[in-house]
């Protein structure tokens, strides 16, 4: 077991009676974050990759969103869908006069390099791997998932999604796309997320709750968002990292955009690819 080395350590650790576990870190200066997206900044903090003892850090603005989106991967976690978590962190940040607090929680960090989104994609989904198969079976190539067939199957994969009605997003967007049986974005989508704290919907970003809001029993799920900025790989498996409100929608919205093979057939020369009729 290799030993983490922190950037940011707790002062000290605390229950709260909601979010449970907190580790309060007090900080006089912003450091820097090793990464950001639209509702949270990354923090490395010494954390390595599949390491199930190393911690990186998310921090979220309010404790709505970190709590929210903690609860999810919490729960995606346990179906080996996305890194494990740790538990909730407050950062204190003070500045002057000034006191700041924003909130997030602990997680495992995911392989995000470029060969492990591509490869990460594929194995999202049983029809992509399906077509990744075809296309090394064209071409007379090894389907080794290795860099280089991965990377000449995502540049194709662009080329077929670049005309007329089949621009869907390109292969970077192929994850988010595919919710057949079984694939990341249906296995995800079947995730009960009723009990968690509500930080409104995809639809509306400034509607936001108290603390301790539960979403209650209605049509969202975690079907959205899966994108290659929003997917890698843990210890080899696909797995989703970033669990902010945008991965919720509704499943109907969903199915009006999904990307259905049956709708679509890749040409490759004088051959079909992929087609609904392929064997």
């Amino acid at each position: 077991m290799s030993k983490q080395n922190l950037t940011y350590k707790p002062s000290h650790f605390y229950t709260h009676p909601i979010m449970g576990k907190v580790a309060v870190y007090h900080e006089s200066k912003y450091r820097g974050c090793t990464g950001s997206g639209c509702s949270a900044d990354f923090f490395l903090n010494g954390a390595k990759p599949d390491d199930e003892n190393h911690y990186a850090i998310k921090l979220f603005k309010t404790s709505v969103e970190a709590f929210a989106a903690f609860q999810r991967q919490t729960l995606a976690a346990k179906e080996y869908l996305a890194p494990p978590t740790g538990h909730m962190v407050q950062f204190v940040m003070r500045n002057k006069n000034r006191t700041k607090n924003r909130w997030g929680y602990t997680t495992c960090v995911a392989r995000i390099d470029e060969h492990s989104v591509r490869k990460a994609i594929v194995l999202a989904s049983g029809l992509i791997t399906n077509l990744y198969h075809r296309y090394c079976l064209f071409y007379n190539l090894a389907p080794k998932m290795d860099e280089q067939s991965l990377a000449d199957f995502s540049y194709y994969m662009n080329d077929s999604f670049d005309e007329g009605e089949q621009n869907l997003g390109g292969f970077g967007d192929l994850a988010n796309r595919m919710i057949d049986c079984g694939s990341l974005l249906d296995m995800l989508s079947d995730i009960d997320i009723s009990a968690t704290q509500y930080d409104g919907d995809y639809d509306y970003e400034t509607d936001r709750m108290k603390l301790g809001t539960a979403r209650g029993v209605s049509e969202h799920a975690m079907c959205h968002d899966l994108h290659s900025g929003n997917i890698g790989l843990w210890r080899g498996n696909p797995v989703c990292i970033d669990f902010g409100h945008h991965i919720v929608s509704t499943i109907e919205d969903r199915h009006d955009i999904i990307f259905s093979m049956d709708d679509v057939e890749i040409e490759m020369g004088d051959s079909i690819l992929f087609s609904r009729y392929a064997a």
